[in-house]
Formats: C-alpha cells, structure tokens, sequence
C-alpha cells in the first residue's frame, strides 16, 4: 500500500500536515525511510506505535490521497506506486550503474585508505624482501614473499565486500517488489562499480612488491603473475560477495567470511604439502581457491632458476640447486598454467553465479 505518490517538493508539508514535520538539516529521504521503516524496530512497544503510524498514514492516503497532484498535474488515481511498465534492462543498468558509482565517490576516504594501505603494504614488503637473491635462503623467501602476497589480496577484498547486501537489502527488494528494477540489473551494477578497485589496487600492489623484491626479471614472468594476483583477488571477492548474499546481517557474514578464507589458505599449498594431505582430505586442496594461484605463482617464479649451494645457508641439511626441484618439494603437478587460470577463473564464475542465485530466490521469497 502507498502512504504518498505526488510531487517530492511536497512531499515534506505533506507529512509535517500529519504531525511529523522533517528535522532541520535532515536528510528527507532518510527522515522518511525511518518514518516508514517497522522491520528494524527492536523494542515491541515501539514497534507496534511505528506500526500503528504507518496505518494511519496508509488510511489517510487512501481516503485523502486523490487530493494530492502529482508533477504533470494529473490527480492520483490510488495507493500503488508500481510502474505499468518496467524500464528496459539497459535502462536500468544504466541507472543503476550511475547511482553506484555516486555512492563510491562520495566515499572518498575508503578509497584513499585503500591506496595508503596498498603503497603502505607494497613498500613495506618490498624493502622486507629487498632485492632477493639466489642462495638457499632465497627460497624460503619467495616462497614466503608469494604466500603473504596471495593473503593480502585475498583478504582484503573478501572481507570489503561482506557488508554489500546485509545493509542494503531491505531497500533492493523493497525497490525491487515495486518494478523499479530486476536483480539481474542490481547484480551486474554491483559488480561494475566494484571491478576498478578490483584491477588498479591489485595491479599496483604488484608492481612495487615484484620489482622492489628482485622476483622473476622478465616482463612475460612479471604479467602471469599479474594476471594472477587478479585471479584470486576477483575469486576471494566473489566468495565474499556469496557469503554476503547469504546471511541475514553483517555480524553473521563477518562470522562466515574469514572462515572461508582460512579453510582456503590451510589447503593452499604452503601451509600444508600436498603430498602430506591425508587421502580423504586432498579434495579439499583442489577446492581451495587460494591453492592453485599460488601453484601458478610458485612454478612462473622457480622454473628456470638455479640457485648457489652454499653449506652454511642450507635449508633443513637439503641443497635445490634448481627451481623444479623446489617445485617438485612442495608436491606440485606438472601441469600447465593455463589449468590453473581456467580453474581460478572458474571459482571466481561459480562464486558468482551462486550469489546471483541465492538473491534471486531471496527475491522470490519476499515477493
């Protein structure tokens, strides 16, 4: 039911005309969503006296709401707000795309807290790891640097996006249940205003940390483990964004979230040898999206290196004199990279389409 369908310059005399005039310096839209808005209200006394005045104004709307013109000065026939029509689908994209990428810039400082943390992290990893070379302590170390490099761009943008939907979905089915827009729609615009840090931050990352560390020098080398690092920066955001989609509330998802990702990183390949994996347990190395990146990033870094043998910089009394043997050490297949990028990219498409999925049924449920 509509409680007000005419012109938005009167929407604020309209209520004020009931006895709920809007707050000097109050946002109206907001005034009136939390006029409107009983979901939220905890405390069952209030929760029956917000209800009780969102009654009222569904009465006088319907008794009254005729009076009231709307912009092209037609008088309003009744209490829907539904469009006869929906907007073409690229209209809506369109729409929606412009209203996300508003919210992003008038967040400003989120995305210059993004960029401090991302030259803070990068130089600091690169003056850690400075200019590594090639004796046996090399090895621990870009392994190492790899590893923590891969956790740094998983986390982050996991953990960024646990908020999208809890907060937001009470307004998306409502606006949705209204024909404003489709999921579909709302799903893709979500993932356009997403996509620039998910390649500027990640790429940039990379940069300072590869050349500053003295990794692989080859341009080749350098952008396979580019395109990696993006991988699993989009996988680890994908599943962030299921997670999201999933849960009632923002607690639940940062409950949910970071479990995800430490199962993810247990069976990555660096923490635990593949080889060493009880039998009933290695499927789980194969499903975790952290584990085959760093596969890639372990073999595009050591195959065609050798290293000095030196007695006193000897890991565990074992000499590698080259880098497929510190390959075959960690239990790695020989196998091509593009395997291990056409999975990636199949954890980052299957996240995707579940959490595309689980809104579509949410959005069913709450018609």
């Amino acid at each position: 039911m509509g409680v007000y369908y005419g012109p938005a310059k009167t929407a604020i005399s309209y209520f004020a005309g009931l006895g709920h005039p809007c707050p000097q310096y109050s946002n109206p839209c907001d005034f009136f969503m939390k006029l409107l808005r009983t979901e939220s209200v905890e405390d069952p006394s209030l929760k029956t006296s917000a209800a009780s005045t969102a009654e009222q104004f569904i009465q006088f709307w319907t008794t009254h709401g005729s009076a009231v013109q709307v912009t092209s000065g037609r008088q309003c026939k009744g209490p829907s707000v539904r469009p006869a029509k929906p907007a073409p689908f690229g209209v809506q994209l369109v729409a929606l795309i412009r209203r996300t990428l508003v919210s992003v810039f008038r967040q400003p400082m989120l995305t210059r807290v993004r960029l401090f943390q991302t030259l803070f992290l990068g130089l600091l990893l690169g003056a850690i790891y400075f200019d590594l070379g090639n004796d046996q302590q090399s090895i621990q170390m870009r392994q190492g640097l790899i590893f923590f490099t891969l956790v740094n761009q998983s986390f982050t943008p996991l953990l960024g996006v646990l908020h999208v939907f809890p907060t937001v979905s009470r307004i998306v089915m409502r606006e949705h249940n209204s024909g404003l827009y489709g999921i579909p729609a709302y799903f893709l615009a979500t993932l356009v205003g997403l996509l620039p840090n998910q390649i500027i931050f990640p790429i940039l990352f990379t940069t300072i940390v590869y050349w500053m560390a003295g990794l692989a020098a080859a341009a080749t080398k350098y952008l396979i483990y580019t395109a990696f690092i993006l991988l699993i920066s989009n996988s680890a955001q994908s599943f962030g964004l299921w997670v999201s989609a999933s849960v009632p509330n923002i607690g639940a998802a940062l409950a949910l979230g970071p479990l995800a990702m430490v199962l993810s990183l247990v069976f990555g390949g660096f923490v635990t040898n593949r080889n060493s994996v009880q039998e009933w347990l290695k499927w789980a190395t194969y499903a975790s999206f952290v584990y085959w990146p760093f596969e890639a990033c372990i073999k595009n870094e050591f195959e065609g290196r050798t290293f000095t043998c030196d007695v006193s910089t000897t890991l565990q009394g074992s000499c590698f004199r080259t880098g497929d043997q510190v390959i075959e050490s960690m239990g790695f297949r020989e196998a091509s990279l593009w395997v291990n990028a056409l999975v990636s990219f199949a954890f980052t498409c299957g996240a995707l389409l579940l959490t595309f999925l689980t809104l579509m049924y949410k959005a069913h449920r709450h018609r």
